[in-house]
């Protein structure tokens, strides 16, 4: 259940390893009738990122084994008792682990956050929108991120009246 959260985290909300290990119950908050993650991330730069009702639905249910008390994610010592807090390298090693169960022995944290974007960008998500969610400095960052290239073929020129 843990692990399923890990994956969660980082790949349905778009999260960084250091953002997944400190995100704390207290953190995800209702906004507009919907659940939100209060994202401390990269650079002190602060973030709001909706997540889907599922997402939300496995935080609530394994605050109900742990306890909303901190952090979300956490340990698992020996006798599989939660520790206080998990780190990123706990989460590196989950994220290696389920990707060997799936075929995908070389799959790293981060790939999973290009898959969130991808997904959004597939989706019709606008490029302004994912650079947001994933609390990106420019635009331009998220383009090198997606590997977006100005396409000369079609354009918005194109379409203007001149």
């Amino acid at each position: 259940m843990r692990d399923r959260l890990a994956i969660g985290l980082m790949m349905a909300a778009g999260l960084r390893r250091e953002e997944a290990a400190s995100i704390q119950f207290t953190d995800v908050v209702k906004q507009n009738q919907r659940a939100v993650l209060n994202v401390k991330g990269k650079g002190a730069k602060d973030r709001v990122v909706p997540i889907n009702k599922n997402l939300a639905g496995a935080i609530v249910d394994w605050g109900f084994l742990v306890g909303t008390d901190g952090f979300i994610l956490r340990s698992l010592g020996r006798n599989k008792k939660p520790g206080e807090s998990i780190s990123t390298t706990g989460l590196y090693y989950i994220v290696q682990k389920r990707g060997a169960m799936i075929g995908k022995p070389e799959l790293q944290p981060h790939d999973l956050r290009r898959t969130y974007a991808e997904l959004g960008r597939r989706a019709g998500v606008p490029i302004s929108q994912i650079s947001k969610l994933l609390g990106h400095a420019s635009i331009e960052t998220t383009q090198d991120y997606l590997n977006i290239e100005l396409d000369l073929e079609i354009t918005i020129s194109d379409f203007v009246p001149y």
